[in-house]
């Protein structure tokens, strides 16, 4: 579980936040060498992924106007319940379409909203359906919606204000750290079996 730094600090006698933080990042990067090794792929015939773009924020707590922003996108498969999430500089079709193409297995049914960067999704072995969110939260026809990786997008922003906040040059790393959660939950085992990977030590 996630604890905030006093009591790691009282747990195992640490007296600086800076050790502390060094070793949370330290930790983030075997989520992170996990990923690389394992690169994530979801979807197939007879899935359907939701994807969409989420804006991240941060704000000045005296002032509340933004200062710092970036997007994010997501995809989430209804079957395993599997993610990915990757920054991205801008929401255009050029930027998006690898992404979904490496992350994503042909064959997949995805669901997005109508942003014009999905519209060739059907081009490259893809079921592609949309939903006008500016009318229905749920396409009347297709059944077509984004609420689960909506949701997906509200524990992610839950997990930075936990932070106070998430600073863009640790984004990703947090992003990952979400990511191994979300698959591996609370299993201590699995998190030294990848820092075995990770340093290889035998």
């Amino acid at each position: 579980d996630e604890v905030n730094f006093e009591n790691i600090a009282q747990n195992f006698v640490i007296g600086s936040n800076h050790t502390i933080v060094d070793w949370l990042n330290l930790f983030r990067d075997v989520c992170l060498g996990h990923l690389l090794r394992n690169p994530i792929l979801i979807g197939g015939p007879g899935h359907i992924v939701e994807i969409d773009e989420c804006q991240l924020v941060r704000r000045k707590h005296n002032l509340g106007h933004i200062v710092r922003s970036c997007w994010i996108l997501g995809g989430y498969d209804l079957e395993t319940f599997e993610c990915f999430f990757f920054k991205i500089e801008n929401k255009r079709e050029e930027t998006l379409l690898p992404l979904i193409l490496q992350h994503v297995r042909e064959g997949s049914t995805i669901y997005t909203d109508c942003h014009l960067s999905y519209n060739n999704l059907q081009l490259y072995g893809y079921q592609h359906r949309t939903v006008n969110h500016s009318r229905n939260f749920v396409d009347p026809v297709s059944r077509a919606c984004t609420n689960h990786i909506e949701s997906m997008w509200q524990k992610l922003k839950g997990k930075s204000k936990e932070r106070f906040g998430t600073h863009r040059s640790t984004l990703e790393s947090h992003i990952y750290e979400f990511i191994w959660r979300k698959k591996f939950g609370k299993s201590f085992s699995k998190f030294i079996f990848d820092v075995k990977e990770e340093y290889d030590i035998n």
